[in-house]
Formats: C-alpha cells, structure tokens, sequence
C-alpha cells in the first residue's frame, strides 16, 4: 500500500509512521528538504501530522503544506485520497501547494521560488513577523519621502558604514534578529525609536532600524523575520 494511504490517526501508532516516513523519505523530498527546506528561514517540518493526515512539508507560520505527488497519487484512489486531504485542510486555514517528482527533479529553482514566494505572500497577509519598510539610506542618500524625514527627526547621521531603515514593525524585534530581504539578509543593530537608541521595537511600532547593508531593499517591501539567529 502506498505510504500516503495507510489510514492515520493522531494516536502513538500515527507518530510512528510520521518517524518512519522522515526515515524512508523519497529522493525528491530529500532534495528539497536538504536543499531548501531545512534552512529555509522560516521553519518547516517534515511529515508533520495534522488532523488525521501527515503531510509532507508544513510551515506553520505561513500555514502551508507541500505535497510531493509521486506515481501512486494519480490512481483513483490517491485522487480521492488527496482531495478529502486537501479539503480538510484547507478547512483549517491551511493551503496545499502541490508539486510533481519531474518538477523537483527538473525544475528546482522554479519549486523553490514559488515556495519562497507563498511563504512570504501568507506571512505578509498575517502582518506578523515581518517589517514594512518606508524608506532607508543609500549610498548616503534617503529614499522614501513618508518617513524620511524620521531619520531626519531622531538626529541620525546618514553614512554609507551601515544602512538605516525607517518604517513599522508588525512584529516585536531585537538587536541581533534577522530579516530577509528579496535575495539575502539583514542583521539588525540597534533601533532609533523617538530620538533615543533601543535594543528593542514592539509590534506596531514606528522606527528607524540601523542595519547590515544592503542592495536589494525597495520602499513598500515586507522584510520577513528569519526564525533561524
């Protein structure tokens, strides 16, 4: 029998088969667990149990499963299967992103920008864990007019040493955390809030965040919190 259609329940013998599916995980959930998912900032698990059901892959920030469609799926029965799995999940808030083996064994940087991609979108759409950016500082210069002037009003000298990012945390946020950027990373320093240096910005808080430097931030950008300092 397939290893999907065994009938799971959330009960010891449930957890067992969870174990024995990370054990015994195919050669495209291999690769993309060991290239992509396991130190994908935001963290995934492998077959996580939920509901009555294991999924594949779950991030439970983004409320995201991947389902890796093998051969056994396009039977009549693994359609059925994967349909009342689908609903039941999704009746939890929780959407089902499939992919076949042939896109993750020929298309793997297009599996894996279209994850990255999901995973953002639904943690942007929960406005946590992220922080919106207003403007910030390049090459010595302010960009972004709104809050501009709030790096002009906490007295901050504009260099081109590190960078200073202006704008609202939908998250609470310390010196030290880490946020990703459209293609890298940001360390956070210190922040600026109301003319006085912190270590720490609470959620729904305007602030200028003096950071690591970057080429790659644009005004209006989510910059999602990296779980993994």
């Amino acid at each position: 029998m397939p290893k999907h259609f065994n009938s799971h329940k959330y009960n010891g013998e449930n957890t067992q088969n969870a174990k024995n599916l990370r054990r015994n995980m195919t050669e495209q959930e291999r690769k993309l667990w060991y290239l992509f998912l396991k130190d994908y900032p935001v963290k995934f698990y492998r077959q996580r149990m939920i509901d009555n059901y294991i999924a594949d892959f779950y991030c439970a920030k983004a409320k995201l499963a991947i389902e890796l469609d093998g051969s056994q799926h396009y039977s009549d029965e693994g359609e059925e299967y994967d349909k009342r799995r689908t609903e039941v999940l999704e009746s939890r808030g929780i959407k089902v992103l499939r992919f076949t083996n042939p896109q993750i064994t020929n298309n793997f940087k297009e599996v894996c920008e279209v994850t990255d991609s999901e995973v953002k979108n639904r943690i942007t759409s929960a406005m946590t864990d992220a922080f919106e950016v207003m403007a910030y500082t390049l090459d010595g210069k302010i960009i972004g007019y709104d809050f501009g002037k709030y790096i002009s009003e906490n007295n901050l000298s504009v260099t081109n040493e590190y960078m200073m990012i202006a704008g609202r945390a939908l998250t609470d946020l310390r010196a030290g955390d880490i946020l990703c950027t459209q293609n890298g990373r940001i360390k956070i320093s210190a922040f600026y809030l109301y003319g006085k240096k912190a270590e720490f910005c609470g959620r729904s808080c305007a602030c200028v965040m003096i950071c690591s430097c970057s080429d790659d931030i644009s005004v209006g950008n989510i910059l999602i919190k990296n779980e993994r300092r």
